[in-house]
């Protein structure tokens, strides 16, 4: 069975290695998938993805997937592209093997390395990066099942040409206005050389004083004019410049606000952040590459039109040197996106390592591991430093041998119109005509190799690009979910009228990636009564706090439903109902901005109702705090300002809920780092703060959960018990083993 051409892909991110050779192997059977369907086929997180996740995405691809420990002998029966694990922590494909002769230490291996190209390697270096200093190596093979031409679909892919229609679109007005001033520009600059031709020609050549002055004048506002029509280009170039940046940025803002907390799962920060270098590129790309080229490509052809009127001898060898030229540079273009691929890896990981340092500074001088840290920096830098070495030299060589290409062209082009003069066939001014051309034609070359490598990493960046702008966002999926249960395509913006009071948690059961791994949540079965408190009680790791998101909406359940009033969650826009929500998260965020804002999280003073904020700061017992503060509540918190312990954070953290004055409460251990009297205060100040709302806490002290209408116990994601305080305590259940210690201190306290 014939197959197709093995196609080559790069991985987009850190831990894309395993989905992206999975990718390589279905286009290789002729099937295409877009990465992020087989990232969420193979259960990806932020740790990549294991050799069992890529055999279970494959055989539901239709591949029939075999995994197992090999030893070098198998080489000899290797056949197709096959993945293996390369240096224990790296996924790789073995697409080929050129087997010269019998001995199998002279053959050479064809590796496809999503991070870093295509690598011909010799024995030795294959197998210790496959094997190292162990008897055998991982490697999965894949076949197909099925028709090897039959399945897979592309998702939409953004191309250059629509970016430039869709970016550069709203602004054709002003490029009408840039094309008349480049017209202008350039029909002046056309006057240059015929003015040469006959000051020389003509002024020097016949002593006329008048006819030299009257050229030499022309000459003088030919220049001045162009100057000026290159201000109002540049100043036109830069408004639109400013205009689609604001636009592409935003716009992968907006995408990513609206993408689901599962992307965000399966992302570093260096992955998110690293994206806002490449619309840099793709911005640089489109108000300056690209315009740049329009421009140079106008006035070669206007040139090169006036140079064949001179000699077409003249063009054919200025042409013949130009590709030349431009064959030189587009020879090096793979191996310099190759090395900006490598470059892009090793700067992620320099984010994630600065990053680590401010966030944890705290840590690494407790434990002193300064040094450490500083090496493992330092080690990316000498990796940052050699890939950047790589990259100077190749421009070097991509320079040199441009340069000289061209010096070799100008000196046969200057040769050719001197002999054309001793031979009459030109004048001493037509030749400095021609020369002027040749001089206006070598700059339009110049940015046209530019070009190239602009478009090359723009090419890239769009790749990367290209993933999150086609992501589904959760308004999507809810618009899907709705359509797929009412038929109509369209979700409620509001919560509908109550048909069920409360939350009615059915069936739900829910995993963190392949449907092979153990459920999280299971069976679940649960109503939250309306204008009820209902605390969540267990020991860690039972599945409370996923319990918590899924009520949010950060994930969806993977089997069974929960219905707000009647209506199912998923069919409800997110953001009306988490508009609705006030919540405490156990990794709950202070912002760098001032108290105030924090709590009210709004850009602008005018929208803060001081009333309700002085009542969220009462109930939090935030008081004290804030009026020793000389700015109060305008003082500076967060990364960019002071620092505040955890019981402070805690209580922004509950009056930013209390605020928002929501119908519905989460609290996550909203106080487990307050001691025992701002606890007392809050859970006091609670009942006025609770009375007619649905309110949810997960705790484990007895203070928080003791007074709720319904306590539930939660055991490796199952409901164990449930009831209010005192009846479990009667049961003498799980509920009371869990809290006997407490009530123990309690009867200490009391004595």
């Amino acid at each position: 069975m014939r197959m197709g051409k093995f196609k080559f892909y790069k991985q987009f991110d850190n831990m894309d290695c395993g989905p992206t050779c999975l990718r390589m192997i279905l286009g290789y059977y002729g099937r295409s998938y877009p990465i992020d369907h087989l990232r969420a086929l193979c259960g990806m997180n932020k740790t990549g993805v294991t050799f069992f996740g890529l055999r279970s995405a494959a055989m539901k691809l239709g591949l029939k997937a075999e995994g197992f420990r090999a030893t070098t002998d198998i080489l000899f029966n290797l056949s197709s592209p096959l993945i293996i694990h390369w240096n224990e922590r790296h996924f790789v494909v073995l697409y080929r093997i050129k087997r010269k002769t019998d001995d199998v230490k002279k053959w050479k291996f064809m590796v496809a390395d999503p991070g870093h190209g295509l690598l011909s390697l010799d024995y030795e270096e294959f197998i210790n990066s496959w094997i190292g200093n162990k008897m055998s190596g991982f490697m999965l093979v894949l076949t197909p099942e099925t028709d090897p031409k039959i399945g897979g679909f592309e998702n939409n892919k953004l191309n250059i040409g629509a970016a430039i229609k869709n970016y550069l679109g709203p602004y054709r007005k002003h490029f009408f206005h840039v094309l008349l001033s480049m017209l202008l520009g350039n029909a002046l600059i056309l006057a240059l050389p015929l003015l040469t031709q006959k000051l020389v020609d003509i002024g020097i050549s016949g002593q006329n004083i008048n006819i030299i002055t009257l050229i030499l004048i022309c000459q003088l506002f030919i220049f001045i004019g162009t100057a000026l029509f290159d201000i109002i280009r540049n100043w036109l170039v830069l408004h639109i410049n400013i205009r689609v940046s604001l636009t592409v940025i935003s716009d992968y803002l907006n995408k990513l606000m609206r993408l689901p907390m599962m992307f965000f799962d399966t992302k570093n920060i260096g992955d998110v952040t690293q994206r806002i270098n490449d619309h840099s590129k793709v911005e640089a790309f489109l108000t300056g590459s690209a315009l740049s080229t329009f421009f140079s490509l106008t006035n070669l052809v206007i040139f090169a039109i006036m140079l064949c009127l001179y000699s077409v001898k003249l063009l054919i060898i200025f042409l013949l040197g130009c590709t030349l030229s431009v064959l030189w540079i587009v020879y090096f273009l793979n191996k310099r996106k190759e090395y900006d691929y490598i470059r892009f890896q090793f700067l992620r990981e320099n984010q994630n390592a600065v990053y680590e340092i401010v966030e944890g500074i705290h840590e690494i001088k407790t434990n002193t591991w300064e040094q450490g840290k500083t090496s493992n920096w330092e080690n990316i830098q000498g990796k940052l430093f050699l890939i950047t070495s790589k990259i100077l030299a190749l421009e070097q060589i991509q320079e040199i041998g441009s340069n000289t290409l061209n010096q070799l062209k100008n000196f046969s082009l200057s040769y050719i119109a001197a002999i054309a003069v001793v031979k009459g066939h030109l004048t001493i001014g037509e030749m400095l005509s021609v020369s002027f051309i040749i001089g206006q034609m070598n700059n339009p070359l110049s940015q046209l190799i530019n070009f190239f490598k602009s478009i090359q990493d723009a090419k890239i960046s769009f790749e990367r690009l290209n993933e999150i702008q086609y992501l589904d966002d959760e308004y999507t999926l809810t618009q899907k979910h709705s359509a797929r249960m009412t038929q109509t395509g369209d979700i409620s913006l509001n919560i509908p009228d109550i048909t069920e009071p409360g939350i009615t948690i059915s069936g739900v059961g829910f995993r963190y990636g392949l449907d092979s791994l153990p459920e999280v949540i299971k069976g679940f079965n649960l109503l939250i009564p309306k204008g009820k408190t209902t605390a969540i009680v267990g020991s860690s790791g039972s599945g409370k706090t996923t319990l918590l998101k899924l009520l949010l909406k950060f994930y969806e359940p993977s089997s069974g439903s929960i219905t707000i009033d009647g209506q199912d969650l998923i069919t409800i826009d997110p953001s009306k109902w988490r508009s609705k929500c006030g919540t405490v998260m156990q990794d709950g965020y202070i912002f760098s901005d001032t108290i105030s804002r924090n709590i009210v999280l709004t850009a602008d003073p005018s929208e803060i109702d001081l009333q309700k904020l002085n009542h969220a700061i009462k109930v939090s017992n935030l008081e004290e705090f804030i009026s020793r503060l000389p700015l109060g509540l305008q003082s500076i918190i967060g990364n960019a300002g002071m620092g505040i312990s955890g019981g402070q954070k805690q209580r922004l953290l509950i009056a930013r809920a209390v605020y928002k004055d929501p119908e519905y409460l989460f609290f996550d251990e909203a106080t487990s780092a307050l001691d025992a009297n701002n606890e007392s205060i809050i859970m006091d100040n609670f009942r006025g703060v609770f009375h007619g709302k649905t309110v949810v806490i997960i705790a484990h002290r007895l203070s928080t959960i003791k007074n709720a209408d319904q306590i539930v116990v939660v055991e490796n994601g199952e409901i164990m018990e449930k009831g209010n305080h005192f009846d479990l305590l009667e049961k003498r259940g799980r509920y009371y083993d869990l809290i006997k210690n407490q009530l123990e201190n309690d009867v200490l306290l009391n004595q």
